[in-house]
């Protein structure tokens, strides 16, 4: 994901959004189906198991910033983009967020 958001850095978040579509949307969708699949056939209450547990609670965050153009790839990035201070490896600080307004 972290490649896709270089390659998006500098592009208008409608352009931004539509190589989320192509690039992430069906990387997120086979990985998805993988993380279900491995949690069938790892044990119950193991390390595996809950950080399988963990990506799955959150799935919904990764479609939302999937599905926008201006939703910043971690969390990270979204507590400190006011400083303008880039906090997730190679993706640029985001100036402003335009869904806060």
């Amino acid at each position: 994901m972290y490649v896709i958001e270089q390659q998006g850095a500098d592009l208008a978040v409608a352009q931004r959004l539509a190589l989320r579509q192509q690039l992430a949307l069906p990387a997120l969708a086979e990985l998805h189906a993988r993380l279900q699949a491995q949690q069938r056939n790892v044990a119950a209450g193991s390390g595996t198991a809950k950080a399988i547990d963990h990506a799955l609670k959150r799935w919904a965050a990764l479609e939302r910033y999937a599905n926008s153009g201006s939703l910043p790839i971690c969390h990270s990035q979204t507590l400190h983009s006011l400083k303008s201070k880039p906090q997730c490896p190679g993706v640029p600080a985001v100036e402003q967020h335009q869904d806060w307004n």
